[in-house]
């Protein structure tokens, strides 16, 4: 049995209804082609979760359910400003690199996951879904039970390379705009130009989804079946 976690992007294809701001899944996307290849699958995809959120599901889930029988479990990795509001308090002041804020804030993600992989004994695959993961190479060697199966999920499907030279971590959306403005008031002056070109590759990379309606509709946000199908072939193949 195979669980998949994460933000909404671990649900599937989204639809948006046509009198109505809510949402509804059209398919299952990476899980139901794993289960239509005859492997029960768990999903926990929380919509609009942070990476935190989604730790503390997992955590929940496997106290629960002390006897289970899980093999792997597949994360999908989400946009980091979505965890800036919870319990990061950074000393901006002490960086020297806009770097030095993601792998501060992504160590926590994947230590967490460490935890759970050794206390439970499953190994978690990483997939970079709405942001993108640190190096491979780099996670390999730091973080026990982990393993990166696909660096950037929208690198593989607009580019056909699931590694990225350059990592997507947010898109910067209007949501993210207190990420910034704390960023900028109490970091270094010498590093707003490295930040502002971190925000226009976010803005980039939000556009070319937008742009890409035959692997991100029909709700312009998420992969569809078609985006999660690449995914899965991809995995298999690896």
């Amino acid at each position: 049995m195979i669980m998949i976690a994460g933000c909404s992007w671990a649900c599937g294809e989204w639809a948006r209804l046509d009198l109505s701001p809510s949402h509804k899944i059209n398919h299952g996307g990476l899980a139901q082609y794993i289960e239509e290849s005859g492997i029960k699958v768990v999903t926990l995809g929380i919509p609009a979760a942070g990476n935190l959120v989604v730790v503390r599901q997992l955590q929940t889930w496997f106290e629960r359910h002390p006897d289970h029988h899980i093999t792997k479990v597949i994360v999908f990795q989400t946009d980091i400003e979505r965890d800036s509001k919870m319990d990061y308090d950074e000393d901006y002041e002490s960086i020297t690199s806009i770097n030095d804020v993601v792998h501060r804030m992504l160590a926590r993600y994947y230590r967490r996951l460490e935890e759970i992989s050794l206390l439970r004994q499953v190994p978690i695959l990483v997939v970079g879904g709405m942001s993108d993961t640190l190096d491979p190479t780099l996670i390999a060697r730091h973080y026990q039970g982990i393993t990166v199966a696909c660096q950037s999920m929208v690198s593989l499907l607009l580019d056909d390379c699931d590694t990225i030279p350059v990592p997507v971590f947010s898109w910067y959306m209007a949501s993210s705009q207190h990420f910034i403005d704390r960023m900028k008031t109490h970091m270094p002056s010498n590093l707003i130009p490295d930040l502002l070109a971190v925000v226009d590759r976010g803005i980039e990379r939000e556009n070319r989804v937008f742009a890409s309606p035959d692997l991100f509709w029909p709700d312009g946000f998420h992969p569809n079946r078609q985006g999660h199908n690449k995914l899965y072939d991809q995995m298999v193949n690896n």
